[in-house]
């Protein structure tokens, strides 16, 4: 029996795909970052590598809890602020 289909590294296999690191932070309590709008080439992400944050939906939803070792992918849209 073959290993099911990981559909997102097969995707990534066919795209051309380039990176770059724009900030890196370490920030501590109390703390707010708030985006502005990312070019629709962009695919804006963010990486949780100690601590914890929160994101907050700016249509008014819940907040989300991000722990270490999470990765947040935003969407074209409305950015979130990380708090």
């Amino acid at each position: 029996m073959s290993p099911p289909i990981d559909w997102l590294s097969r995707l990534l296999e066919l795209m051309t795909v380039s990176g770059r690191l724009e900030l890196r932070c370490l920030y501590g309590a109390p703390w707010q970052v708030v985006y502005g709008q990312s070019a629709m080439s962009d695919i804006v992400y963010h990486v949780v590598l100690s601590g914890v944050a929160f994101v907050n939906d700016a249509d008014g939803g819940v907040p989300q809890r991000l722990e270490a070792g999470d990765i947040l992918l935003v969407p074209t849209g409305t950015p979130p602020s990380l708090a």
